[in-house]
């Protein structure tokens, strides 16, 4: 199979499409073809400082794919899982969930980092019922007050530019959700 390998720390030129061995799926892992991958912050940390994120060269970079898992056909989402940027990907069980037939495989992608970031800052927060929450940031801005409506909270949106501050009261995000 292809993967992306890093060999060393440095700036989108370290990133390497190179044939390797196809992963063997342990105890409690499943096998998924990935079919698109996400690039979150971490992602390039990872790739300009690898210990700094416990990776040590050489390694597949990714933590957020979307594919097909082999055994049984079903269309997941992986996140939390090393090595996304690859054809296939070994992720432990508890980092695989299924995607619904309305959401495309890309997008699906994008959810992992994104959406646990959004709910982590909601949950560990400690806000308290009528408490206000002013969301900052891209997708994390549209994910936030969505997360937002299993809690005791009222969601405010804000954007650096004029065009961010439509976007976010276009979303809803300052209704209250």
């Amino acid at each position: 199979m292809r993967a992306i390998m890093i060999r060393e720390a440095g700036g989108p030129e370290v990133l390497e499409l190179q044939e390797v061995p196809d992963p063997e799926p342990g105890e409690g892992q499943v096998l998924v073809r990935v079919e698109a991958a996400a690039v979150n912050h971490f992602d390039l940390t990872q790739r300009r400082d690898p210990h700094a994120t416990g990776a040590s060269p050489p390694f597949t970079p990714g933590l957020d794919a979307a594919g097909t898992r082999l055994d049984t056909g079903e269309r997941v989402l992986v996140s939390g899982a090393l090595g996304a940027y690859a054809e296939l990907l070994a992720a432990p069980r508890e980092n695989v969930w299924p995607i619904p037939d309305s959401l495309d495989i890309a997008r699906a992608a994008a959810l992992g980092v994104v959406y646990k970031t959004a709910w982590a800052s909601l949950t560990d927060g400690g806000l308290q019922r009528g408490d206000t929450l002013l969301v900052q940031a891209g997708l994390t801005q549209s994910v936030a007050p969505c997360s937002s409506r299993a809690l005791p909270r009222s969601p405010q949106a804000d954007g650096s530019s004029p065009r961010e501050r439509s976007k976010a009261r276009s979303s809803r995000s300052t209704s209250g959700w």
